[in-house]
């Protein structure tokens, strides 16, 4: 059994499981904040905007090659219609060849900041959609989009229009999570942490999960180290402990961005007293059926149960003792039912964070919590599991 975890309060295990998470949200994020971003964004449009998106605009679009270039050399001397712009910001969202043909076009990022000045909202909303695109086609372009629309980004970020907010938020996302320091170094100038982490206190409810994803690449995206600070992992971690028990939901930004906090020693004992919502919220993830929201589900799973796992190490056995005798989820689902649950899951990632979670509690430096934990091993499942080591 003492190969099922360890206690991971030492300096090099809090390092690693950073590292495994930073890998693992980038890889997920390539194909997960598109779809996800392109439906929040089109339900924005229709909502805040009144406007109705026509079969063509919400899926595939053929500008790709010279057509695109053709139609940004168009953008350069003025402002595209409506229908236009919204099939550049599908095409830009179709792959990096179209992102890169279009970046190739000389001073086109000056019409776009033209276009985010423009006195229509339409156009202006447009406009940073493609921005926002673009900042997933990798470095250079997101470093050249930063330098470009940089201080624009961070004055959008007290704008008292959410499409606009959110939308900002979503490209400052994007473009901390494309490796370039200079991005990070620009936007850090430019007082964008204070910013986001006076949104995440105040902004209403339906824009905290685009918030939490801004937070996420730019604490800890792979160009984060030497930017952010230990001090803004406690000041963020301070926020969301006094503001998320008030919230009826918990997103996957907002959850993921909890388990990364949870990988820095210090902010662990503040995270502590969000054990008992957050194992709630567990509970009511697997007693769901399946469906279509399965994917995303699994991924709040993963983040849960990695967020469980960094703080049940904690020394004096109070969150582990919490996490062994909630009853969790609004039924009473006991744990028993929930970890043999997540040790049966059919995603490989959730089994593998749901060993290293017991693993933790069976190593416990508190005899008690292991104990405890001893009554519980001879009625796991573990034979699915296994095959996840």
């Amino acid at each position: 059994m003492d190969s099922l975890g360890c206690t991971g309060d030492t300096a090099n295990n809090d390092e690693s499981a950073v590292e495994i998470i930073r890998r693992g949200l980038r890889k997920a994020a390539e194909n997960e904040r598109k779809h996800h971003r392109n439906r929040e964004f089109n339900k924005l449009r229709r909502t805040a905007l009144g406007v109705q998106l026509n079969d063509n605009c919400k899926g595939q679009c053929d500008w790709s090659g010279k057509f695109l270039v053709q139609k940004g050399k168009d953008l350069k001397r003025k402002t595209l219609s409506v229908e236009d712009y919204k099939q550049l910001e599908v095409a830009l969202l179709q792959g990096e060849d179209n992102i890169n043909g279009f970046m190739s076009i000389e001073q086109i990022l000056s019409a776009l900041v033209r276009d985010l000045s423009s006195s229509n909202p339409e156009i202006q909303l447009l406009a940073l959609h493609c921005c926002c695109n673009i900042a997933l086609g990798g470095r250079k372009h997101s470093t050249a989009l930063c330098k470009n629309i940089g201080p624009y980004l961070v004055t959008q970020l007290e704008s008292r229009s959410n499409p606009l907010l959110e939308a900002s938020a979503w490209t400052i996302g994007n473009l901390c999570n494309s490796d370039s320091k200079k991005v990070l170094e620009v936007l850090h100038n430019l007082g964008c942490l204070n910013r986001l982490c006076s949104l995440l206190k105040s902004c209403h409810t339906t824009i905290i999960s685009s918030i939490a994803y801004a937070l996420k690449f730019y604490l800890f995206g792979n160009s984060s180290r030497g930017v952010a600070r230990e001090s803004d992992f406690i000041q963020v971690t301070q926020i969301i402990v006094e503001r998320l028990p008030n919230e009826n939901h918990m997103s996957s930004d907002i959850l993921w961005l909890l388990a990364l906090l949870s990988s820095t020693f210090a902010c662990r004992n503040h995270l502590s007293t969000l054990v008992i919502p957050i194992l709630s919220y567990l509970g009511t993830i697997v007693k769901r059926e399946e469906g279509e929201d399965s994917e995303s589900d699994a991924n709040e799973v993963i983040a849960i149960v990695r967020l469980l796992a960094n703080l049940a190490s904690e020394g004096s056995g109070v969150v582990a003792d919490s996490i062994l005798t909630s009853n969790i989820g609004s039924g009473g689902c006991g744990l028993l039912n929930v970890l043999n649950k997540l040790l049966s899951h059919p995603h490989v990632s959730v089994r593998k964070e749901t060993l290293w979670l017991i693993g933790n509690l069976y190593n416990h430096p508190s005899l008690r919590v292991s104990e405890t934990l001893k009554n519980y091993l001879e009625s796991l499942d573990f034979s699915l599991a296994v095959e996840s080591i």
